[in-house]
Formats: C-alpha cells, sequence, structure tokens
C-alpha cells in the first residue's frame, strides 16, 4: 500500500494518489488545467525540462492533489524483529485534498477538500477563483517585501554614511589636537632657538653668517617653521 508522487522534484502541479485513484486525480488535474487556461492562466515551459508550470499573472504556483490516509498498526510479527520500526502503515482513503502551497499573508483559501456535499471534481471553479487570489496576493507581497528591502537598505546606508561621518570627524578632531601639539612644539622650540642665540650672542659677540653656531638656528629655525601648522598651510588644507 502507498501513494504515488509524481513529479516529486517539481513541484508545481504535483500528484500523491494511490494507483487505484489514479485516473481520477489526472482527470481532476485535467479539468482543472483547462479551466485555469480558460481563465488566462499560463503554462510555462521549464528550463532543462518536458515539464511545464503554470503562471497566473505573472505568478508561479505551488500546488498539491492529495489521497488523504488513514494510520493503522501492522499486525505483530514476532519473528519481525524491524517491526517496532515499522509498525505503522498508511492506508488510502480514497479522499482528495487539493492544496496551494505558497506563503501569502493573507486568510485566502488554500485547501478544498471531497466532502459529503461535493466532491472536489465540482468545486473546480472555486480552486480556479482560489489560484487566482493566490497570484493577486503573492504579487502584493512580493511588492511589500520589495518595499522594505528597499527600507532597510536606506536604513543600512544611513547607518553606514553616520559611521563614516563619524570616523572622519575623529580624524578631524585628532588631526586638529596633533596640529596643536606641533603648533606647541614649534613656539616652544622658537623660545628655545631665541633664548639659545642671545646665549651664543652674549659668549662669542656678533655671531658670523658662516659660524657653526649661526648655521645651527637657521637650521633649527627651519625645523621649528616646518612644525609649526600655521606657517605650512594647514587651515587652508582642512577647508
Amino acid at each position: 500500500m502507498g501513494l504515488l508522487d509524481g513529479l516529486q522534484r517539481h513541484k508545481v502541479l504535483r500528484i500523491k494518489v494511490s494507483k487505484e485513484q489514479l485516473n481520477r486525480a489526472l482527470f481532476v488535474m485535467d479539468s482543472l488545467v483547462r479551466a485555469l487556461v480558460q481563465r488566462g492562466a499560463e503554462f510555462v515551459r521549464v528550463k532543462d525540462s518536458e515539464l511545464s508550470e503554470i503562471r497566473i499573472d505573472s505568478e508561479r504556483i505551488e500546488c498539491l492533489l492529495i489521497e488523504e490516509t488513514k494510520r493503522t498498526e501492522r499486525l505483530k510479527d514476532e519473528s519481525d524483529s524491524s517491526w517496532q520500526f515499522n509498525k505503522w502503515q498508511l492506508n488510502p482513503t480514497g479522499h482528495f485534498r487539493f492544496e496551494i502551497q505558497e506563503y501569502t499573508d493573507s486568510a485566502c483559501q488554500k485547501k478544498w477538500n471531497d466532502s459529503k456535499q461535493h466532491n472536489l471534481e465540482e468545486q473546480i471553479e472555486n480552486i480556479v477563483n482560489g489560484l487566482f487570489i493566490c497570484a493577486k496576493d503573492i504579487k502584493q507581497l512580493a511588492i511589500k517585501r520589495e518595499e522594505q528591502n528597499r527600507q532597510w537598505e536606506e536604513a543600512r546606508r544611513r547607518r553606514e554614511e553616520a559611521a563614516r561621518q563619524e570616523t572622519l570627524e575623529l580624524g578631524r578632531r585628532k588631526n586638529l589636537e596633533d596640529q596643536a601639539q606641533r603648533w606647541m612644539q614649534s613656539i616652544n622650540l622658537c623660545a628655545f632657538i631665541d633664548a639659545s642665540e642671545k646665549q651664543m650672542t652674549n659668549a662669542h659677540g656678533q655671531l658670523q653668517t658662516d659660524s657653526v653656531e649661526m648655521k645651527w638656528l637657521v637650521w633649527a629655525r627651519e625645523h621649528a617653521r616646518r612644525l609649526n601648522p600655521l606657517a605650512n598651510g594647514f587651515i587652508e588644507k582642512i577647508n
């Protein structure tokens, strides 16, 4: 006993019924396909396959026609050591259920069953209407998700831009503090160099241009000037 599972890898119009109910299942599906085509649905060839999939308003919809089963316990066979692992069997009931196997965020009907009042063959029109409603809901859900993705992407972009601006700001602050330290260093050096020149003059009199002391003073003042950001266009660079 068991169910035939057609198109396991291609679940667009899937049939899962017992061998005894296969003809009826094919009849139900044939009636459904004809009604769908009449309403404007399309069947598109799957890439690299002989199969086709249903498209309603460009939306691909997966469906399943399944025969419900009843679980019963197998007769216990003391000689069969695997019985405890395979003690249940599923018995087909001949009762059909049609399912739309797509997620939507609406409460649209997605299941139809054989009932005492109407079998599945008599509910084809309702199933077709349900498929078209589901296709509309799928499209609306895709639009909603696209808008959510757009908002998430925009929020991510704003976070990244805020982080970039914060990094730039921290860099500017550090640079400012570094330049202030260089400025103070330059001022201290200039004061030290002036004091050194005064001491040299007191010790040696007027310094000659080519003297060692004068050459040192020129070099030292040039170094102090290089350290001074205000003498090297610092303000102009940051504007």
